[in-house]
C-alpha cells in the first residue's frame, strides 16, 4: 500500500526493514528519517481521526514554548467512539500509577499512539529511545523530560480496535519489566547524551557477532555488564587513530569502530588465542598480536588500557608500558587508563573475586589512585581522573593523561 501511494505522491517515502524489530524501532527510524518541520507518530490502524493533526499543528504554531503535543485518552474532554475493554483500562491505570511513582511524571496517558513534535525536538528525543516495542511510547515522555523539552497533553477522540494484538497478561508483565529497564537506563545516565543510540546499536551488533554458546560470547556479555564501556566511550576522540591495548576478543575496539566510522581502531593483544578470535566488524577496525613495547606502532591520538595494568607481571612492567604508551601519543592526544579502586569496599571485593576466578593462580598488581596518579603525572602530561563504578558491580576509576 505504501509503495502504491509513493508512486502517486512523491513526498511519501517508505522505509522497509529485513525483519520486524517492533513498533518502537519503527517509530525511531521514521522520526530520525523525517525531514518536515513537524513529526507525527500514530498507530497504523488510525484510532485517532486525522482531523486532530490540524488541531495539534495549530497549537504548536501558536505556542512556541512547547516542543510537542501528546494525545491523551485520560483527560476529561477525551472521548471514545468504542470503549476499551475493562481489562485494558485497568492495566493502563496500573501502568500509569507505577510509571508516575518511578519517574515522577504524572500525565493521564503516556501510551497514546498519537504524538506530534517539532523536528529538532523529535530528533533529540528519539535518539534516546531504546525500547523497540510498544513501551517506546512512554520512553518518549521520559526522554523529553530529561531533556527539559516541555510537552502539552491534549484530548483525543479514540476509536478502539478490537482486533488489536495486545495480550493483557503477557504485555502487562512485559510492560512492568520494561519500566524497570527504563529506570536502570536513567540511573546510568543513558538519556543524557545523543550518543546513546549509537552505543546501543553498536553493542547489539557486537553481542550478536560473538555468537551464543561459546566462551567468547559469554565473556562479551559479561563485559558489557561489568565494564563502564558507555562512560568510557564518551572520552574517546571521534576521529583519528585509536589503539586498544589489551583488546582481547575485540569487544571495545569493535564497539568504538561501529560508533564512529572516522576513527581508525587498532586492537593489540599479547594473548594470541584472543587475537585470533577477535573479528573486525567494521572496515576501520583491525586486530593484531604483539607487544607495544617491542613492535613499531604509529603515533596515535588515543591509546587505551582498559583493565590491563593490574594483569601485568610486575609493577615495573606497568611503568615500562605506561612510558612506552605515552611516547606513542601525538601532542594533544590521550592516554586513557581504566583501573580498579579500593572503594567502595564491597565492589573492590567483587572485583578481586572476579579477577581470581577468571585468572586463577595469577598475581594481581592493583595500583590505587594514591599510587597511580603520581606515576601518571611523572610522564609529563596533564592528568585527570573520574570514578566510573556507577551502574557496574566493580570499583572502576578512569585516568586520562593528555600529552602536552
Amino acid at each position: 500500500m505504501i509503495k502504491d501511494l509513493a508512486r502517486e505522491h512523491p513526498k511519501i517515502r517508505g522505509i522497509q526493514e529485513q525483519k520486524n524489530r517492533g513498533r518502537g524501532y519503527g517509530m525511531r527510524t521514521g522520526a530520525l528519517s523525517a525531514v518536515g518541520d513537524f513529526i507525527l507518530e500514530t498507530d497504523a490502524d488510525v484510532p485517532v481521526s486525522p482531523d486532530h493533526i490540524i488541531r495539534f499543528l495549530s497549537f504548536l504554531e501558536k505556542h512556541p514554548e512547547f516542543n510537542g503535543v501528546i494525545g491523551s485518552r485520560g483527560l476529561s474532554d477525551s472521548t471514545f467512539v468504542l470503549n476499551q475493554p475493562w481489562q485494558r483500562v485497568f492495566a493502563g491505570k496500573m501502568f500509569h500509577l507505577i510509571f508516575g511513582l518511578l519517574f515522577d511524571i504524572h500525565l493521564s496517558d503516556v501510551m497514546c499512539g498519537f504524538k506530534m513534535f517539532r523536528r529538532r525536538a523529535a530528533h533529540e528525543i528519539f535518539l534516546r529511545v531504546y525500547d523497540e516495542r510498544y513501551l517506546a511510547a512512554a520512553e518518549i515522555i521520559l526522554a523529553a523530560r530529561n531533556l527539559n523539552l516541555p510537552l502539552k497533553e491534549m484530548p483525543v477522540a479514540w476509536e478502539d480496535n478490537r482486533e488489536s494484538k495486545v495480550r493483557i497478561v503477557r504485555d502487562s508483565i512485559r510492560s512492568f519489566l520494561g519500566l524497570f529497564e527504563m529506570l536502570l537506563r536513567e540511573w546510568k545516565g543513558m538519556y543524557d547524551t545523543a550518543m546513546t543510540i549509537r552505543f546501543h546499536e553498536a553493542a547489539r551488533a557486537v553481542k550478536n557477532a560473538s555468537g551464543r554458546w561459546t566462551w567468547p560470547a559469554l565473556f562479551t556479555r559479561i563485559r558489557f555488564f561489568t565494564a563502564p564501556y558507555f562512560e568510557l566511550s564518551k572520552h574517546i576522540p571521534e576521529t583519528g587513530r585509536i589503539i586498544d591495548l589489551g583488546s582481547g576478543y575485540g569487544i571495545f575496539a569493535n564497539l568504538l569502530g561501529l560508533m564512529a566510522p572516522h576513527r581508525t581502531i587498532t586492537g593489540l593483544d599479547l594473548d594470541k588465542y584472543k587475537s585470533d578470535h577477535a573479528k573486525a566488524l567494521a572496515p576501520n577496525v583491525t586486530f593484531t598480536y604483539g607487544d607495544i613495547t617491542k613492535i613499531n606502532v604509529p603515533p596515535a591520538d588515543c591509546i587505551m588500557l582498559i583493565h590491563v595494568l593490574h594483569h601485568l607481571d610486575s609493577y615495573e612492567q606497568q611503568e615500562v608500558l605506561l612510558k612506552a604508551c605515552y611516547e606513542k601519543i601525538r601532542p594533544g592526544g590521550k592516554l586513557l587508563i581504566c583501573e580498579i579502586d579500593e572503594k567502595p569496599w564491597w565492589k573492590f571485593i567483587l572485583t578481586q573475586i572476579a579477577d581470581h576466578m577468571l585468572y586463577p593462580g595469577d598475581r594481581i598488581y592493583y595500583r590505587f589512585p594514591g599510587q597511580l596518579t603520581p606515576l601518571l603525572k611523572g610522564l609529563g602530561g596533564d592528568v585527570s581522573s573520574m570514578v566510573m563504578h556507577q551502574g557496574t558491580p566493580f570499583s572502576h576509576v578512569t585516568y586520562i593523561v593528555t600529552r602536552r
